[in-house]
C-alpha cells in the first residue's frame, strides 16, 4: 500500500552492551560497499557491531543469518515498537504517522518469539501476527523498558561455538497466530540457510525465465530488474 505500512517488527543483530533505558531503538551503520543484492538474497555488514547480516526466503518463510566476528558477543534486538512513523513526521506534520495501538508478544529461551501488532496509518487498524524461531536457542532473553510505548522490546543473548551463526526463520499472518504458525510449519526442513538461498534463486530463475530478450548486458539487466520489481510489487 505504500511506504508507510509494514516494517512492523525490527530484528537487529548487534554486539556490546544492552540499550540504555532511554534508547527507543538501536542504530546500525551499514557498510554500503559490502552490500550484495540479488533476486531472493540480500546481505550487508554492520561494521560497528562486527556482524554480517543475510536474508533469503522460501515461499512463506523468511530466513535470516547473522554471523559475528570472532570474540564479539552475539545479541539480537527484537523490537515490537518499529514501523516507519518517522518518514511522515519529517515530511508531513498533518499526516497520521505509523503508531502501534495494541501489541502482544512473548519471547523465551525456547527460541520462539511470537508478536502481534495492531497499527494505525495508511491502513487504519491493520493487524499482523508473526512467529520467529531461532537456532541455536538463546541462552537468555531480556525484556527492555517500553518507555511508555505499547510494544515490547527484547534482547536475545546467544552463546555461539566457533564458526557458528544465528539463523532465524519467520512467518506472518493477517488473521491469527495459528496462521503464522502454519505458514512457518509449511517449511519444516530446519534452518539450512544456504539450501533456502539456492532454492529461492532457482525459483526466481524459473519465474524470470518466462521472457527472453536480446540486447546489451545493461539493457538486459534493466529489463529483468523491472520484471523482478513487477513480480515483487504487482500493482
Amino acid at each position: 500500500t505504500g511506504c508507510c505500512d509494514l516494517q512492523d517488527f525490527l530484528l537487529l543483530p548487534f554486539s556490546g552492551g544492552y540499550p540504555s533505558n532511554h534508547v527507543n531503538r538501536l542504530v546500525a551503520k551499514m557498510d554500503k560497499a559490502s552490500e550484495v543484492s540479488e533476486a531472493g538474497y540480500y546481505a550487508v555488514t554492520l561494521p560497528d557491531f562486527g556482524v554480517r547480516a543475510e536474508i533469503t526466503a522460501s515461499k512463506r518463510v523468511a530466513y535470516y543469518r547473522f554471523t559475528w566476528e570472532k570474540g564479539r558477543p552475539a545479541r539480537v534486538f527484537f523490537d515490537c515498537q518499529a514501523g516507519c512513523w518517522a518518514w511522515f513526521r519529517m515530511h508531513d506534520q498533518n499526516y497520521p504517522h505509523h503508531r502501534v495501538v495494541w501489541s502482544k508478544s512473548s519471547a523465551s529461551t525456547n527460541g520462539v518469539v511470537e508478536a502481534y501488532n495492531r497499527v494505525t496509518c495508511w491502513n487504519d487498524g491493520r493487524e499482523i501476527f508473526s512467529r520467529f524461531e531461532f537456532s541455536p536457542k538463546p541462552v537468555a532473553v531480556i525484556e527492555m523498558p517500553r518507555n511508555g510505548k505499547c510494544g515490547r522490546r527484547y534482547v536475545l543473548d546467544f552463546d555461539l561455538k566457533p564458526g557458528e551463526s544465528v539463523v532465524a526463520k519467520a512467518a506472518i499472518s493477517s488473521v491469527d497466530f495459528d496462521g503464522a504458525r502454519r505458514n512457518l510449519a509449511s517449511d519444516p526442513d530446519g534452518f539450512d540457510f544456504d539450501t533456502r538461498r539456492a532454492d529461492c534463486r532457482a525459483a526466481w530463475d524459473e519465474l524470470l525465465g518466462c521472457a527472453a530478450v536480446e540486447g546489451t548486458e545493461p539493457e538486459k539487466r534493466l529489463f529483468y530488474t523491472a520484471l523482478y520489481h513487477a513480480y515483487v510489487q504487482p500493482n
